[in-house]
């Protein structure tokens, strides 16, 4: 019998280096551990997330309550809190001891920058140990000349290391491509969202829809047009703000519903109160758990930012049968990813105003194009749910020989 039939034959040893607990991968790796076909680890540097911290960029303590601790195998490498250190530098020093006590046979790493996954990736190439490599890297922000031209000398030894991408979507792949590496080695799969939680939602679509409405003061004849995210200057809601304001009479029967809050909601709570012929709803941060109702009262998601690499909001949106408005700099936008032009949703150049009161005003005037579009959206994600919780994965594996064709 050959390595490679005997490697197969054996349930895989799967260790999981990440920073911290993450809401939306947490329930992606309960999913992961009930499924047969392999064991998983998940190495956490640190506890962020755990239990509840301050976040600045809410200005408010956080506590994530979908985290799930419990219904997979894990552990953190460190004792000292993430608020102390740079994420850049993220390390644990006993990364490869916790590596080998656990006997990884595949490791899963989520980028490159860390230290703390460049050991990872080390400690697997030497042994050779299968890596993939999970990331959210783009092409659409702004890439400074000498960046780039660090990233041609340094990246392209660094991904030879890696046996198999684990994509997010079209973009990442174009990333990937633009330092040599082959589409042969990328698998899609795109980030998860919390499943279960999403399942049932869709389930009490028209309950959530009604309860929300109502809880907002929103009549079933209005129009709801909503962005999730912090309030920071990146984000851009206040262009949704000034390109509501272009629609005109339009705009008098649509409610723009921002959730999120940050260091910039009393300058948009201003730009609102002089934007007489709209009407904003701020609900400020808003729980995981409960963002379901939001997309469900949701007939138009706007996500307006001037950089996201792979918004998981409009994953959530879509499963939620949103139709889509995104800028161009979003990194979900592409024939096969969570944003098909003309299919689920539009795009428009960002912080073009005109360009993205167009496209308001268009979904606005033709119920017909928002239901064919919440139908994509829909179909859209129940595909790319299915590859990011464990099809995405299988087909790395067997395209690697580490499971049976």
């Amino acid at each position: 019998m050959s390595d490679q039939t005997s490697r197969a034959s054996q349930r895989p040893r799967i260790a999981v280096v990440v920073s911290h607990p993450i809401q939306h991968f947490c329930p992606m790796y309960a999913q992961l551990a009930k499924n047969d076909l392999w064991h998983i680890h998940v190495l956490f540097a640190y506890d962020l997330g755990s239990s509840p911290y301050f976040d600045k960029g809410f200005g408010r303590e956080i506590a994530w309550d979908n985290l799930n601790l419990n219904a997979f195998s894990h552990e953190f490498l460190n004792e000292e809190r993430l608020e102390t250190i740079v994420p850049s530098q993220l390390d644990s020093p006993n990364t490869e001891s916790r590596l080998e006590a656990y006997g990884a046979d595949v490791i899963i790493v989520y980028g490159y920058i860390q230290p703390l996954q460049r050991r990872a990736i080390n400690w697997g190439h030497k042994r050779g140990i299968p890596i993939l490599m999970i990331s959210d890297s783009e092409l659409r922000s702004h890439r400074i000349w000498y960046r780039e031209l660090a990233k041609h000398i340094v990246l392209p030894p660094i991904l030879r290391k890696i046996s198999a991408f684990l994509t997010t979507g079209d973009s990442n792949e174009d990333f990937y491509r633009l330092y040599g590496v082959s589409p042969l080695r990328m698998y899609r799969t795109p980030f998860p969202i919390d499943v279960e939680t999403y399942q049932s939602a869709f389930a009490d679509y028209a309950s959530l829809r009604s309860h929300l409405r109502k809880s907002h003061q929103i009549d079933e004849d209005q129009l709801v047009v909503t962005m999730v995210g912090k309030t920071e200057s990146r984000k851009r809601q206040q262009d949704l703000i000034a390109a509501l304001t272009h629609c005109g009479e339009d705009a008098t029967r649509v409610v723009l519903l921002l959730v999120g809050s940050g260091p910039l909601e009393a300058e948009l709570r201003e730009l609102a109160q002089q934007s007489s012929n709209i009407r904003v709803v701020f609900a400020g941060f808003v729980s995981p758990r409960d963002l379901p109702s939001y997309y469900a009262a949701t007939d138009v998601y706007a996500h307006v930012s001037d950089y996201d690499p792979h918004p998981l909001a409009i994953s959530e949106a879509i499963y939620m049968g949103c139709p889509i408005i995104a800028s161009s700099s979003i990194g979900s936008v592409g024939p096969t990813d969570d944003v098909q032009i003309g299919a689920n949703g539009l795009c428009f150049p960002t912080r073009n105003i005109p360009a993205l009161s167009q496209c308001l005003w268009r979904l606005i005037r033709s119920p017909e194009q928002r239901s064919a579009f919440a139908d994509s959206s829909r179909q859209i994600s129940l595909h790319n749910q299915a590859l990011a919780n464990c099809d995405g994965l299988i087909h790395a594996l067997t395209g690697l020989g580490i499971l049976g064709a």
